[in-house]
């Protein structure tokens, strides 16, 4: 199963995220946050997430920045990057960063559900 806490800064496209992909039977939602530092103290107070599905830019602490440390607190976490820019360089440096993998806004459901569940299933090959 899933777990997955979702990150971005706009209310409207963090709860559609959440609905959308909450109603699917191999995922669960267990928290939502607005930035950076909300997701870390939502790690540290002990929710059991083994994904963060965050945006890339967001107030405060960027993306980059909240992969760095996430994937330090716990090396097990799975991060997945949403950004308007898809660049090639930008996947490259969220990999870098410590990603899973970098998905544009712009595409559909479909390739969001395929890149998280590649990234669970990997999980069982390590």
């Amino acid at each position: 199963m899933m777990r997955i806490i979702v990150v971005d800064d706009h209310p409207v496209v963090r709860n559609g995220l959440c609905q959308l992909l909450g109603g699917q039977d191999d995922i669960e939602i267990l928290a939502s946050a607005a930035d950076g530092d909300a997701t870390l103290a939502l790690l540290k107070s002990g929710i059991q997430a083994n994904m963060v599905l965050t945006d890339l830019n967001m107030r405060g602490m960027d993306g980059w920045e909240l992969t760095r440390q996430l994937t330090a607190l716990n090396p097990a976490l799975f991060v997945i990057i949403l950004t308007l820019h898809p660049q090639i360089a930008v996947k490259q440096r969220a990999l870098a960063a410590g990603a899973k993998d970098c998905l544009s806004k712009d595409g559909d459901i479909d390739e969001l559900l395929s890149a998280l569940r590649a990234a669970h299933a990997s999980r069982a090959e390590i």
